[in-house]
């Protein structure tokens, strides 16, 4: 019995400390070129790819590979960086790496503070008119005249692609680089990441806005008759 309980003892101690050693490893973060960041423990880093370890519940933790042409670079806790992107044209890294970096800064902007609400909602008026215009019954003698008296069809079904050519074709263009200065160079490559995000994101946005529109008619009309 005696023994059974210094073995628990002991083996909670050991888990403590594990844990404890674990917590006092040093935190990475990682910044991918698509905007995105990523708190974690690097393990293992090579000239193709690298292994973290990253958190689970529970106290779990698992290693995951992430190829280096996916990464911008690695900061550590004292904020030192190391770039993992390297500019080489023959691989399609036209940009150099303080504009690369300048380029997701900006898509990390876009990212994580544009909210496209105005696109949300001109989307989701634009499916609710042609949800409206699709449902209404100009000659069916079977069904009253009026709206949301026909069936939906194809006209419904096309609203998406239509609210993403309206509302979401914002189209990039830059002036010559060749008369700008470093500055303005770098000022531009955060504009083109914010740009890049802000598009994908209005994208997304008007796609869903037009669906639930068109959505909310057809359960209204549902509901209705």
């Amino acid at each position: 019995m005696i023994n059974r309980i210094v073995f628990i003892l002991i083996s909670f101690l050991f888990c403590q400390i594990v844990f404890c050693q674990i917590n006092e490893t040093k935190m990475s973060t990682i910044y991918f070129l698509n905007g995105d960041t990523l708190q974690v423990v690097v393990e293992e880093k090579n000239e193709w790819n690298i292994t973290i370890i990253k958190s689970q519940k529970k106290d779990k933790s698992k290693y995951k590979i992430i190829n280096n042409d996916q990464i911008l670079m690695i900061t550590n806790d004292k904020g030192e960086k190391d770039f993992v992107y390297k500019y080489d044209p023959s691989k399609g890294n036209f940009m150099e790496k303080k504009e690369m970096e300048q380029y997701v800064k900006g898509r990390i902007k876009a990212k994580y503070f544009y909210t496209p609400k105005i696109p949300f909602f001109s989307s989701f008026l634009f499916g609710v008119t042609i949800g409206l215009i699709d449902t209404y019954n100009f000659r069916d003698p079977k069904h009253d005249i009026g709206f949301l008296n026909h069936p939906a069809g194809l006209i419904s079904l096309s609203a998406p692609l239509l609210s993403a050519s309206i509302f979401g074709n914002n189209r990039i263009s830059f002036n010559d680089r060749k008369t700008k200065s470093d500055e303005e160079m770098l000022n531009e490559s955060f504009v083109h990441g914010y740009a890049i995000e802000k598009k994908s994101k209005i994208s997304r946005a008007t796609f869903r806005g037009s669906v639930i529109g068109v959505v909310s008619v057809i359960l209204v009309q549902i509901f209705i008759n």
